[in-house]
């Protein structure tokens, strides 16, 4: 286990929030096939959808995770696919 004031510690959690957020949309793929299948193709300009009912669904979708993980006291252990396990610092 790395100390808390360890360089090395902010680096690990720095890239654990860019892995998250790089891995979200991959994980909800799914998802979104099933609930944007139907709607048809999104507007897109270069880069990024402009469709406002996709924006508004995927920010919706979003809020409604990040709530769901407040609520769940071992959302870290999801997350981390251990779901046998400790969400901190297991014995």
């Amino acid at each position: 286990m790395l100390p808390e004031k360890s360089v090395y510690n902010v680096i690990v959690s720095i890239l654990m929030v860019v892995t998250c957020i790089g891995s979200f949309p991959l994980y909800l793929a799914p998802a979104h096939e099933v609930v944007e299948g139907s709607w048809g193709e999104p507007k897109m300009n270069r880069y990024f959808i402009t469709s406002p009912r996709f924006v508004f669904f995927r920010i919706v979708e979003t809020a409604l995770v990040s709530v769901v993980a407040k609520l769940l006291p071992s959302f870290s252990a999801i997350l981390g696919f251990n779901i046998l396990g400790r969400a901190e610092g297991g014995s």
